[in-house]
């Protein structure tokens, strides 16, 4: 007898997702979470996350991420509580830098609303930001910032308040196919499900062995920066913002509580060895790094940073996620690899997830998620 028709390991943000798009569809779930929804230990930590439809991966994102749009304010409707802020997302860089080209492209092609600032606009609309008269922007207008805890601590909520058991501190040990399904060894015992998902981030490989190196679990840092003027920081005058110039990368947050500014650096993450025993502390070089790029390009803000703090995730080769069966475990669906930048299309993910799982496709799945691509994997 089955415990439950699927089991979602891990239940932060792909898997609180997965859980209550299928609990809405009336499947029997069974979450496993080694600590809880919403906890600082992998990617989910950190206040606030991005959302915007921009890039220049192709078409399909553009398609995931308007689907998310909606699938977040169905979030918001069940919850009742607010997740989505469109402040806007401001793209800085120099006019002839590859990524304000691409990223020009991107809002052209795809029919993004969008406004187009020069040097002169960005000073005098956004004067917290820096920059010489080669620093243009483009600000996306349907776009923000989420915030990331409560997104995950609703959906796990709500996947439950439609039927969904979520089983928190119970960590699950190995992944059994049998016949007719699979057993999962937890903590708390053993468990049988028809399909199983397995969304547990930086702790992906070592559950499926399969992966190989498909997938790393690397560290990332987030800092926080007082504001001299809060209100200068507010969300509706200081937009989400992504800074480029083809040889480093900022990006940042209005204040949400009022004092701070969060911001990070996209440099290269630190591998790490063991997902259990993450290295919190921040070297001086790391600090010194995000640093520099603030002191370069934003103004009104304190000399240092009042906090970093350091999580990991789940990272491939080509920081496309992956997302769907191994060759070796039809009765599993993988969703990891999704690189620091998944968050925005989780609710999206959570549907593709579902689909797999009960049709075995997903009109929503691009070629560029499956796991056979990855070389690393076991057939």
């Amino acid at each position: 007898m089955q415990d439950a028709e699927v089991g979602v390991v891990g239940v932060g943000t792909m898997g609180s997702m997965t859980c209550w798009e299928l609990a809405r569809r009336g499947v029997r779930v069974l979450g496993f979470e080694q600590f809880a929804p919403a906890h600082d230990r992998g990617a989910v930590g950190g206040e606030t996350r991005i959302f915007r439809v921009t890039d220049d991966w192709g078409d399909w994102y553009a398609e995931i991420c308007r689907d998310a749009l909606d699938r977040w304010r169905r979030l918001e409707q069940e919850a009742g509580r607010s997740l989505l802020t469109l402040t806007g997302v401001l793209l800085i860089g120099p006019e002839r830098a590859r990524s304000m080209l691409r990223a020009l492209h991107a809002v052209q092609h795809q029919d993004i609303s969008h406004v187009c600032l020069t040097a002169t606009d960005l000073a005098r609309l956004h004067p917290l930001h820096r920059g010489g008269a080669d620093q243009v922007a483009i600000l996306e207008r349907d776009a923000g910032f989420l915030r990331c805890e409560p997104a995950v601590a609703a959906a796990a909520g709500m996947a439950e308040a439609h039927g969904a058991v979520i089983r928190r501190f119970d960590r699950v040990r190995s992944i059994e196919p049998l016949g007719d399904g699979v057993r999962l060894r937890a903590d708390s015992g053993s468990y049988r499900v028809g399909r199983v998902v397995v969304a547990d981030g930086a702790w992906a490989g070592r559950l499926l062995p399969q992966l190989g190196e498909g997938v790393q679990p690397r560290r990332h840092m987030t800092a926080w920066y007082l504001a001299r003027d809060p209100a200068a920081a507010a969300p509706d005058r200081f937009p989400v913002f992504i800074r480029n110039d083809d040889e480093s990368d900022l990006s940042g947050f209005p204040t949400v509580d009022g004092a701070s500014v969060k911001v990070m650096v996209d440099f290269q993450e630190t591998r790490v060895d063991d997902p259990d025993h993450l290295d919190r502390d921040t070297s001086e070089s790391e600090a010194g790094a995000i640093r520099a790029l603030v002191d370069r390009w934003l103004d009104g803000l304190e000399a240092g940073p009042a906090r970093i703090t350091v999580y990991q995730d789940g990272y491939s080769a080509d920081r496309h996620p992956v997302v769907g069966v191994l060759p070796a475990l039809p009765q599993v669906v993988v969703l990891a690899g999704f690189s620091c930048h998944g968050f925005k299309m989780a609710p999206a993910i959570g549907a593709i997830a579902a689909d797999l799982v009960q049709h075995g496709a997903s009109r929503l799945l691009p070629g560029a998620f499956d796991p056979a691509r990855l070389s690393g994997i076991a057939g």
